[in-house]
């Protein structure tokens, strides 16, 4: 931290003694340039007010979370990155709190401190377009029904209508799909819950079809 603190201190020395048009430099190989309003490290022609080319910027600290702030006095906006060596984590915040969180393991959260997931989002998501993948999708049901099997779920097992019934009486929710209590503990797969969705529709379609099949048969015992 002292040798980036020697660092600026020079710059901002240099920049303030008017060293503007010739420029300036630490050595003949140019590790450290300054010309105009714009300094260089590792290039004699910087592009940027800090221009570091083909190095690495690195700030070491002594507490438990070196800090990189930048800060807007014009309207008051601060941004902060942060290693909190405690808890092991990246984490970059505004003054509204936590924006995003990265933990050693590649966890990723976003208004979350703490990522359980891949993903851990503290707030609403809005897309314009949601995939999940799933390998198994549910039309075993139909392939099931119309051929005797499935390749793309050979246990599976379609339900009668009065098993179906006796599940929901006792259970108070449909067979495969999670209960009410479990939703709230455990939160909801939206790729899973998805596909048994459409495996309960694709049951209520044969069932219903089934139905219509034996209405028809009665019509025709009568006439």
């Amino acid at each position: 931290m002292k040798h980036l603190i020697y660092l600026f201190s020079s710059i901002f020395i240099f920049l303030q003694g008017g060293i503007y048009a010739q420029g300036w430099q630490t050595n003949a190989g140019g590790d450290l340039y300054v010309t105009g309003t714009k300094a260089g490290i590792g290039t004699s022609g910087p592009e940027q007010s800090l221009h570091i080319d083909k190095g690495e910027l690195k700030i070491s600290h002594d507490t438990n979370a070196p800090t990189i702030r930048l800060y807007d006095s014009a309207d008051d906006d601060q941004f902060t990155l942060r290693h909190h060596r405690t808890g092991d984590r990246f984490e970059i915040n505004s003054g509204a709190g936590n924006l995003l969180s990265v933990a050693k393991e590649g966890l990723v959260g976003i208004g979350s401190q703490n990522p359980d997931s891949e993903l851990t989002v503290n707030g609403e998501i809005r897309a314009v377009a949601f995939k999940v993948s799933n390998e198994i999708p549910a039309d075993y049901v139909f392939q099931k029904y119309y051929t005797g099997k499935s390749e793309l779920l050979p246990g599976y097992r379609m339900p009668p209508l009065k098993e179906v019934e006796a599940f929901i009486k006792a259970k108070h929710h449909l067979p495969g799909i999670p209960s009410a209590e479990a939703i709230k503990k455990n939160g909801l797969d939206a790729g899973k819950m998805t596909n048994r969705l459409l495996q309960k529709v694709e049951e209520l379609t044969l069932y219903l079809i089934g139905q219509r099949k034996k209405l028809e048969r009665i019509q025709q015992h009568k006439q």
